[in-house]
């Protein structure tokens, strides 16, 4: 059984016997100083966690953290710059054929090669959903919640920061059955590191000298023939092309 000590602030030692060590204070009130309890305690070191030598969660710095790495070109994590003419159109070539498959149920999974695209993760389709997730609410409760690439794009569209990724722990944590402190401590690295991403993100799209990197145009910048979902409504019965 875990046990947490705890010092008493003032007072003369009465007994030190198998029931753990109690204080007679200068008031005359009795203090224990170990727990007593039945079967193991709750993370009894988790108020150590932050102290020295442990490391400390924190957010990445921009300069100097991130960019000694991801703007160093002798480094496996560099941000190289965005591609040149020709591979650009083939990715817009490749979004414009997505486009035409965004309504297709038998296309969201694929394994051609270079055009290798997972299943949807089964954490997004748990039931209920988050609030704030834009899903088409028109499904039966027994059916996926997303099942189009259409539905795909617009869960992620315009939806709270790391929301899938809460959806998933809000699910997994339970499971293991963490501590408070413990579970805590999970999400406090979730958010940091979500908004460490972002931060990244923002940098090189807005702020980094590197002319080859900020400043990426959109892909309807460059072709409009991309077509865009955005605000594009997701409820409806049946996908089109969904017989297909």
């Amino acid at each position: 059984m875990q046990t947490l000590q705890t010092v008493a602030p003032s007072g003369l030692q009465t007994s030190n016997g198998k029931q753990g060590t109690s204080w007679q204070s200068r008031s005359g009130s009795m203090a224990a100083t170990i727990y007593n309890l039945p079967g193991p305690q709750v993370e009894p070191d988790a108020s150590l966690w932050t102290q020295e030598p442990r490391a400390l969660l924190h957010v990445v710095r921009i300069d100097p953290d991130l960019i000694a790495v991801t703007d160093d070109a002798t480094n496996s994590s560099y941000f190289p710059d965005y591609p040149n003419a020709d591979d650009t159109a083939g990715e817009i070539e490749e979004l414009i054929e997505l486009s035409q498959l965004r309504n297709d149920l038998h296309a969201v999974h694929s394994t051609e090669v270079g055009r290798q695209r997972r299943a949807i993760s089964r954490f997004l389709q748990l039931r209920p959903q988050p609030y704030g997730a834009v899903y088409n609410k028109l499904y039966a409760e027994d059916e996926p919640v997303i099942k189009t690439g259409w539905e795909l794009a617009r869960w992620f569209e315009h939806e709270t920061p790391g929301l899938g990724h809460r959806q998933a722990l809000n699910y997994l944590l339970p499971i293991y059955g963490w501590s408070p402190a413990r579970q805590a401590r999970v999400w406090a690295a979730l958010d940091i590191t979500l908004y460490s991403a972002i931060l990244t993100a923002w940098h090189y799209k807005w702020h980094t000298d590197r002319v080859g990197v900020r400043y990426r145009p959109r892909p309807y910048e460059v072709d409009c023939r991309v077509s865009v979902l955005f605000n594009h409504t997701v409820d409806h019965k049946t996908p089109m092309m969904a017989l297909m």
